[in-house]
């Protein structure tokens, strides 16, 4: 899923129609580069956007704009080193400029620094307190440290300036899941849909809110939609499956079950579930080897999976 937790520091749309004017003749006008730079970030042309930046860093002494925009195409291409090193200089250049401490927080929060991801974002809210990618970003961090309370307060803010930023709403339902507060992670993730129908995420994340508030009808025509738009992944198999053998359909979840653990041999969930149905079908054999295939799979948890053949064992001799 595309995350768009990150500021281009001017509107593409106006900057591209700037850049568009100028693309004959930037001489030595740092703001036609960075127009320029916008308008090739936006299409895509990162290495260029870099270039086009740096000369107009180089053309202008304080441009903590083009500093920005610089470190957010660094880490379009992966080189978050340099990306937090035009962030921090943007800073250093303009305390008062908002977007890089967003962005340098952002950046802190994808490697998974969360202390100094809220530091900073911290500091973009002080700057700027209505500004939605930073109270998304801020959202996100409680999210991640285990405060869901904490995450609907910022994301509810989030949606409340900006409607259309669906990720807050996928967030939001997240942080609404973890409180068990079922009906209205249900309806964010509802909200997150309309705004991107096509992400296999949303509907698979919305299946299992579903299935945990007892919609299993629900969260099976769910997980059929993610299996649709991402066919392959193994834990759409597996969690479908899990929800088509609580209908009892014990045949259809086992397609499923296999279909999981064919597509990833590490799932040994999906091998636990294919040996609860063979069992319960009375294949105590086949759940037998099942529940032996996840201990290979998974042998810190060796012991349960024993446990749970030997259970079979005293029901039965093996068929």
């Amino acid at each position: 899923m595309a995350l768009v937790k990150k500021i281009l520091t001017v509107s593409l749309a106006l900057g591209a129609l700037g850049a568009l004017a100028s693309l004959g003749a930037c001489g030595r006008d740092p703001d036609a580069f960075y127009r320029r730079g916008n308008l090739a970030y936006s299409r895509g042309e990162t290495m260029k956007a870099i270039e086009l930046y740096t000369r107009a860093v180089l053309l202008k002494k304080k441009f903590p704009e083009a500093l920005t925009s610089r470190g957010l195409a660094y880490e379009r291409i992966k080189d978050t080193g340099k990306a937090e090193n035009d962030y921090k200089k943007a800073i250093d250049m303009d305390p008062s400029y908002a977007p890089p401490y967003n962005n340098l927080g952002a950046l802190y929060l994808d490697s998974g620094n969360y202390a100094e991801a809220r530091k900073y974002i911290d500091r973009a809210l002080d700057k700027d307190p209505r500004n939605p990618l930073a109270m998304l970003n801020r959202g996100i961090v409680a999210l991640k440290t285990k405060d869901p309370v904490v995450a609907v307060n910022y994301l509810s803010r989030a949606v409340e300036i900006k409607p259309d930023l669906a990720l807050a709403w996928f967030q939001r339902a997240m942080a609404y899941g973890e409180l068990k507060q079922w009906q209205q992670a249900v309806y964010d993730m509802d909200e997150f849909i309309k705004l991107q129908p096509r992400v296999a995420q949303a509907w698979f994340d919305r299946g299992r809110l579903k299935f945990r508030s007892g919609d299993t009808v629900g969260a099976i025509a769910d997980f059929n939609k993610a299996v649709e738009l991402r066919p392959g992944v193994s834990a759409y198999h597996y969690w479908r499956g899990v929800a088509v053998y609580r209908t009892g359909y014990g045949e259809g979840a086992l397609e499923d079950a296999v279909r999981a653990y064919t597509l990833d041999n590490g799932n040994a969930r999906a091998r636990v579930l294919a040996g609860d149905i063979r069992a319960a079908a009375g294949d105590l054999s086949g759940a037998v080897e099942e529940y032996e295939y996840a201990a290979e799979a998974d042998p810190a948890h060796a012991e349960f999976y024993a446990r749970r053949a030997e259970a079979l064992f005293k029901k039965g001799t093996r068929r």
